[in-house]
C-alpha cells in the first residue's frame, strides 16, 4: 500500500473516530494502576531512561540508532539496514537481555535480539540498566538488562499521530497512530513502515570499490502494534498486545567481494495479556506471551535456503507486598517453554522447558537516606537446577546533592540452541557461562549540574567460544576465563534565559575486556582484548533551545576495535558528528514537529564490522503532526 493511501485511511480512521467518541457519556475522573518503579527492583545498579522528548525526536530512527545517541553502549552494526547488536561493560551480543513489557524477546537459537528490527515509533519508554541482572531477569542478563514498554492510559482523549519522512538513498518512512480511551477502556494502534534503496557511495581508501554504489543493499520493513486495556475496577486493569513485525533485505556484498544475491526474510508475531491488581499495600500482575520469530535466509550463489522458526510461551506471576513503611516485598514464578526448528538442526526439533522461582527484600530507612534490596532467583532447566543466583545493591544519600550506590550479583548465561543442536558441530552438553559482577558509584546533582561516575568489575567463567573441531567442523566449548573491568563517566548541565535553554552533555567510557584463563592449548588470546570491545568511547552533546526552534549537535568517538583475537588486526577509531534542526508547535489541539538531521556530518570513512562500509554524509527530514480530540463528560440528570 502506497504512503498516500495509508495517510488517506488513516484519515478516514481518525475522522471516524473523533465523531463516534464525541457520542460517549463517560466520567473525567479515572485513577490508573501504576508499574512498581525499576528503580525500586534495581536499587544500586546504574539506570539510564530515556525520556519522552528524546524519543519522539527519534521517532524516524530503530532502537539501534537510538541508543547508539544516548546510551554509553556499543552498536555492532553490519551497516544501514543490516543487523544491529550491542556489546555493554565488554559482554557479547548474548550478554543484554531484552524485555518488552516483562518478556524476554532474545531469540532462543542464538541469544540476541536484532535492535535494527524495532522501530522507536513503537516505544513509550526506554530503559538500560547496567551491570549483572540475574536475579531479577535470568538468563542473559550479564551486560545488562533494556527494558521496553508501553504506557496505554485512560485519558479520555482521542489522539492521533502521523509521522512521514524522507532521507538519503531512498529513504522513506511512514508512521501512524490513533488511539481513544473513556473511563472502562483504551485502545491504541501503530502501525510503521520503512523502506530504502541504500545505495551510498562507498568510503575506504582499503578497497578496489571506493567511491562505488553499494550494491544489493535495499531493505523494506514493517509492522503495526495493537494495544488494549480494560479496567475492571478502580483496582484491577486487564492489558493485551499484538506486534507485528517484518523485513525484507538485500544482504549487499562485503569490501572482499564482487558481488551477492543473498536476502533475508524477518517475521515476528508478539502476543501477550496481562491482569494486574493494585490495593494500598499489595499488587499483583499474571502476565502470559506467545512469541515467534521466523527468519529465512536465501543465497541462490551459494545454494542456501534455510528457513527457521522459533516459537517461545512464557508465564509469569508475581507480587509486591509493602507489609509496614519502608519495608517491601517482591515474589514471582516464571514458566518459559520454546522450541524452534531450522535447516541447521536436521531432523532434530529442540525443545526447552524453564521454570524460576524468585523473590527480592527491599528495605528503606524511615529517613531515606538509605535503602537496599536483596533479590534471589532459583531457576530449572529441564528440571535440572542451576546454582541460586543472589543480588545485593543499594543507595546511600551521603547529602542532598550527592549519593553513593553499589551492587554485586551473579549471572548467567544458557546455550543457546545453536550452540547445543547444529549440525555439525553442536555441543549439548554445554554448562551455562557464569559469573560474578559488581559496580560501585557516585551520582550527583548541584544546581545546574549532574554527574555520575561508575566502576565495574565482572568475571565469567566457561564463556562458549566455537573452535575447529574433529572432521574440521566448528564446534562450541567451555573454554575460558573473561575479565571485563572499566569506568563510565557522564556530567550534564543546563541553563535557562527566558524563552532561551542551553543544554551540555559529556561522557566518557572506559572498558577493558581480556581473556584471563583458557583451556584451549597456546591461546594467543589470554590478557588480550576481546574481539569489536573498544576501550575507549565518548561522546558529547550540546543543544539550544528557543521557543519552539531546538539545535543541537552531537560528536560521538568509538576508539580501536580488535578483530582478531590475539589482537593483531584491528579496525581504526572513528569520529562521527551529527546535528539536528527542529522547530516543534502546538495550536489548540493540533500540534506537531519538523526535523532536519545530517548523520556523519564530516563525511568520515569508517566501518563498525570489519568489510561491511558506513554511509557517509547523510540526510532526513521529518514531519510529525499529532492532534487530539476530548471526549465529552457525562450528563447527569
Amino acid at each position: 500500500m502506497h504512503f498516500k493511501q495509508l495517510a488517506g485511511l488513516f484519515g478516514l480512521i481518525f475522522y471516524l473516530t473523533t465523531g463516534w467518541a464525541q457520542s460517549l457519556s463517560i466520567e473525567t475522573d479515572t485513577v490508573s494502576i501504576h508499574a512498581r518503579r525499576l528503580e525500586d527492583l534495581g536499587a544500586g545498579h546504574r539506570l539510564v531512561t530515556i525520556d519522552s522528548m528524546a524519543l519522539a525526536g527519534a521517532a524516524g530512527q530503530n532502537l539501534s540508532d537510538l541508543l547508539a545517541t544516548h546510551a554509553d553502549i556499543f552498536i555492532k552494526s553490519y551497516g544501514a539496514g543490516g543487523l544491529a547488536t550491542t556489546s555493554i561493560r565488554g559482554g557479547g551480543a548474548s550478554h543484554l537481555a531484552v524485555r518488552w513489557n516483562g518478556f524476554h524477546l532474545q531469540s532462543p537459537m542464538n541469544g540476541q535480539q536484532d535492535l535494527a528490527l524495532i522501530p522507536a515509533f513503537f516505544l513509550d519508554q526506554v530503559s538500560l540498566q547496567y551491570g549483572s541482572g540475574g536475579a531479577l531477569f535470568g538468563s542473559g542478563a550479564v551486560g545488562g538488562t533494556l527494558i521496553l514498554d508501553q504506557n496505554l492510559g485512560f485519558s479520555g482523549l482521542v489522539k492521533g499521530r502521523v509521522m512521514m519522512g524522507i532521507g538519503s538513498f531512498g529513504d522513506q518512512q511512514l508512521g501512524l497512530e490513533v488511539q481513544a480511551s473513556q473511563q472502562k477502556w483504551a485502545f491504541r494502534t501503530r502501525y510503521h513502515q520503512r523502506s530504502a534503496q541504500n545505495d551510498f557511495f562507498i568510503l575506504s581508501p582499503y578497497s578496489s570499490v571506493n567511491g562505488q554504489r553499494q550494491t544489493h543493499a535495499a531493505f523494506s520493513q514493517r509492522g503495526f502494534l495493537q494495544e488494549a486495556a480494560y479496567r475492571i475496577n478502580e483496582k484491577q486493569e486487564l492489558q493485551f498486545w499484538w506486534w507485528h513485525q517484518e523485513k525484507e533485505q538485500e544482504i549487499p556484498p562485503t569490501l572482499s567481494q564482487d558481488s551477492s544475491a543473498a536476502t533475508q526474510w524477518d517475521q515476528s508475531n508478539r502476543l501477550a495479556m496481562a491482569w494486574e491488581y493494585e490495593s494500598d499495600r499489595l499488587t499483583l500482575k499474571v502476565r502470559s506471551a506467545y512469541l515467534t520469530q521466523d527468519l529465512r535466509y536465501r543465497d541462490p550463489l551459494a545454494t542456501i535456503d534455510a528457513p527457521n522458526l522459533s516459537q517461545t510461551w512464557i508465564q509469569v506471576a508475581e507480587a509486591f507486598f509493602n507489609p509496614s513503611a519502608g519495608h517491601a516485598l517482591h515474589f514471582g514464578v516464571n514458566h518459559t517453554y520454546q522450541q524452534a526448528q531450522a535447516h541447521g538442526y536436521g531432523t532434530n526439533l529442540p525443545r526447552q522447558r524453564r521454570f524460576s522461582l524468585l523473590g527480592s527484600y527491599h528495605l528503606r530507612w524511615p529517613d531515606k537516606q538509605l535503602e537496599m534490596i536483596l533479590s534471589t532467583r532459583q531457576e530449572w532447566v529441564d528440571g535440572k537446577a542451576i546454582p541460586v543466583i543472589p543480588s545485593l545493591g543499594g543507595r546511600w544519600h551521603l547529602a542532598s546533592w550527592l549519593s553513593l550506590k553499589g551492587q554485586i550479583g551473579r549471572s548467567y548465561r544458557l546455550p543457546t540452541f545453536n550452540d547445543r543442536f547444529w549440525e555439525p558441530g553442536g555441543n549439548p552438553d554445554l554448562d551455562p557461562e557464569r559469573g560474578w559482577g559488581g559496580e560501585i558509584g557516585l551520582q550527583g546533582r548541584w544546581e545546574n549540574l549532574e554527574w555520575e561516575t561508575t566502576t565495574f568489575s565482572r568475571q565469567i567463567h566457561d564463556w562458549i567460544l566455537w573452535l575447529p573441531g574433529e572432521g574440521g567442523y566448528w564446534t562450541p566449548e567451555n573454554v575460558r576465563q573473561v575479565w571485563s573491568r572499566g569506568l563510565e563517566n557522564q556530567l550534564g548541565w543546563h541553563q535557562q534565559w527566558g524563552n532561551w535553554g542551553l543544554r551540555g552533555q559529556v561522557c566518557y567510557t572506559f572498558t577493558r575486556a581480556t581473556v584471563q584463563e583458557s583451556s584451549q592449548p597456546r591461546d594467543g588470546a589470554i590478557g588480550q582484548q576481546l574481539i569489536y570491545t573498544p576501550e575507549h568511547q565518548g561522546r558529547g552533546r550540546l543543544s539550544l533551545n528557543w521557543s519552539g526552534l531546538h539545535l543541537s549537535y552531537s560528536h560521538n568517538f568509538t576508539g580501536r576495535r580488535y578483530t582478531l583475537s590475539d589482537n593483531s588486526q584491528w579496525l581504526t577509531g572513528y569520529w562521527l558528528g551529527q546535528m539536528r534542526l527542529s522547530y516543534s508547535w502546538r495550536c489548540n489541539r493540533l500540534g506537531g514537529s519538523l526535523d532536519f538531521n545530517i548523520h556523519n556530518l564530516w563525511n568520515t570513512p569508517y566501518t563498525v564490522i570489519a568489510d561491511r562500509p558506513m554511509p557517509g554524509r547523510n540526510y532526513a527530514l521529518s514531519l510529525n503532526i499529532d492532534f487530539f480530540q476530548p471526549l465529552q463528560p457525562s450528563i447527569k440528570h
